[in-house]
This record gives C-alpha cells, sequence and structure tokens, in this order.
C-alpha cells in the first residue's frame, strides 16, 4: 500500500545499469551482454546509450525538495532521448539512412533478424519517444505522462509475451527489427519508476487508496497479469508437443482460467470478510465507547441537578 521514496531512483539505476552493460558488451565485443542469449536479436549501440539517458532523468526525476540539479538534467536527458528517438522513428518513416544508426559504434557483420544494422527497432524508438515526452510533463500533466507510461508498458510486456510463447510476431512488427528481450525488460524497469515517482495519481493512485476497491484490486492484479500469460503458455507447449489438439488446449485454458478465477474470488471474498469482521470489531467498540460516554454525560447532568436541589435546599 506504501511504495518506498527510493523506488523510482532504483528503477531508474537498473536502467541506465543495463544500457550500460550492453555499452560495455559492444566495446568488448561480448556478445552475451549484446543479445543475452545466442540468436536472440542485440540491444542496439543507440538503444544502450538511451537507456542510460532515460535511466537518468528516471532516477532523477523524483529528488530531494531541497535540490534544484534535477531540474535541469531531467529535461536535458529527455530531450536527448527524444531527439535520438525521433531521428531513428523518421528514418523508418521515411526509409532513409540519416548515418546515425552506425555513427556511434558499428553493429555486428551479420546481426540475427535486424532490418537496418545498428537501427532501434520502431517500438524502442516510439517507447523512447513516449517515455521522454512523459518525462517533459511529469509534474504538469501528471495523468497525461502516465498514460504515456502505460502506452510504452504494455507494448513492452507484448514483446516479453511473444518471447514467452516462441512467437516473432508478438515480437515487433513483422517487417521491421524487432524488440531485444532485454531492451523490453529495460522499459518495464523505466515505467515502473516512473509510475512509483507520482504514487497519489491515476492508477497506482487508485491502487493505494484505503477502500475496498483498492484492496480488492490489488489482490486481483497479479492474478491478471501472471496467470492468463502462463495458461497460455501452457497451452501452446502442449500444443507443441502434440498432446492435444487446438480445440482441446482453447478448453483446457478456458477450464483453468475459470477455476483460477474462483479461487481467487475465494480469496478476495475471505479478506474482505476479514476486512469486514474487522470494522464490525472496531464500530462495536466505538458504540460502545459513545454509550459509556452517554452514560458518564447522563450521570454528571444527574448529579449536577441533585447539588442544585441541595444548594437550595439550605439556602
Amino acid at each position: 500500500e506504501h511504495w518506498p521514496d527510493s523506488l523510482p531512483a532504483a528503477a531508474g539505476c537498473a536502467t541506465a545499469l543495463i544500457g550500460i552493460t550492453v555499452l560495455l558488451g559492444w566495446w568488448l565485443d561480448i556478445a552475451w551482454l549484446k543479445s543475452v542469449y545466442p540468436n536472440l536479436i542485440s540491444m542496439k549501440f543507440n538503444t544502450a546509450l538511451g537507456f542510460v539517458l532515460l535511466g537518468s532523468a528516471v532516477a532523477l526525476v523524483h529528488p530531494p525538495r531541497r535540490s534544484r540539479l534535477p531540474g535541469v538534467l531531467v529535461p536535458l536527458a529527455a530531450s536527448a532521448v527524444i531527439a535520438l528517438a525521433t531521428v531513428s522513428v523518421a528514418q523508418d518513416l521515411f526509409r532513409a539512412d540519416f548515418g546515425v544508426d552506425q555513427l556511434l559504434h558499428a553493429d555486428d557483420p551479420a546481426p540475427a533478424r535486424t532490418v537496418y544494422p545498428g537501427r532501434p527497432a520502431v517500438m524502442t524508438s516510439v517507447n523512447f519517444l513516449l517515455l521522454g515526452i512523459a518525462l517533459l510533463i511529469f509534474h504538469r500533466r501528471k495523468s497525461i505522462a502516465q498514460v504515456l507510461v502505460v502506452a510504452a508498458m504494455t507494448s513492452a510486456l507484448f514483446s516479453i509475451a511473444g518471447y514467452t510463447y516462441g512467437l516473432e510476431a508478438l515480437q515487433g512488427l513483422a517487417f521491421l527489427t524487432p524488440l531485444a528481450i532485454h531492451t523490453a525488460a529495460a522499459f518495464v524497469i523505466a515505467g515502473v519508476g516512473l509510475l512509483a515517482a507520482h504514487p497519489d495519481t491515476g492508477l497506482v493512485g487508485i491502487l493505494r487508496q484505503d477502500t475496498l476497491g483498492a484492496f480488492l484490486a490489488r489482490r486481483l492484479l497479479p492474478a491478471a497479469l501472471v496467470f492468463p500469460v502462463l495458461l497460455g503458455w501452457l497451452v501452446l507447449q502442449g500444443e507443441r508437443a502434440g498432446y492435444d489438439g487446438p480445440h482441446a488446449g482453447y478448453a483446457l485454458q478456458a477450464t483453468a482460467q475459470a477455476t483460477i478465477l474462483v479461487l481467487f474470488l475465494a480469496y478476495c471474498a475471505a479478506s474482505l470478510n476479514r476486512l469486514d469482521t474487522e470494522r464490525s470489531h472496531a464500530n462495536d467498540c466505538l458504540r460502545r465507547l459513545e454509550e459509556s460516554e452517554a452514560r458518564r454525560q447522563a450521570a454528571e447532568e444527574s448529579f449536577r441537578k441533585s447539588e442544585q436541589r441541595f444548594r437550595r435546599a439550605f439556602a
């Protein structure tokens, strides 16, 4: 219910660290630092540089109030991210080459699943653009900034689902370079940090409220995010292994989702019942306290009247 103040800084540092690690991979020619796993697409040099800038801005976007330096550095870093993303998107839109893809470092001789050597995936550039704009308007247009952050995180999670299922079509547009797996993960981490920087606004603000609706949402959110993806993966693996046909897989997935939903509803109902019992007990204690206070006031009033009669009797 309470977000630690250090979460934005931690997420920003983690994002920047991912970028720095990949930059080292390019400088030292260490393949697994660039692509995590053999035959997977590598994070491009410009993408890693963008994450260093983005992570630095995220780490500084929620600073102590006494510091003024972040107010200068965050817009500068965000503007650099936007400029880098805008050039890359323009190249994809106009099918041009402005000479920036391999300006700082050349790509591998035969990069895996890469249309334009050295160029970030189009969704990478779009996400950088969304998060860069979100950083620029972060403290002025909080709701709009959070919408942009959620949009970037959604596309990254879509790509992660593609890697989880082993489906190339979900990892990015089929005719363009897809997102690298650690690129998608870095976008999610940066997005979490930005959402945590304003914990009283938007979706995060709703989840943090001390209401039954927020309590129920906090309990259901993990299941809503994890179990559909997990069940889909299990069904897909079963189909690939030939254990069942596609129709049986759909039936199994529907049955499993219904079962898990019922179990989670039962869990939430039990949690709500426990809260209701605690609140009823608190209300009973308050009612008894009010009744005791009323009796005390009545006794004081009776004593006051008795004293007045006594004084009149001997006046």
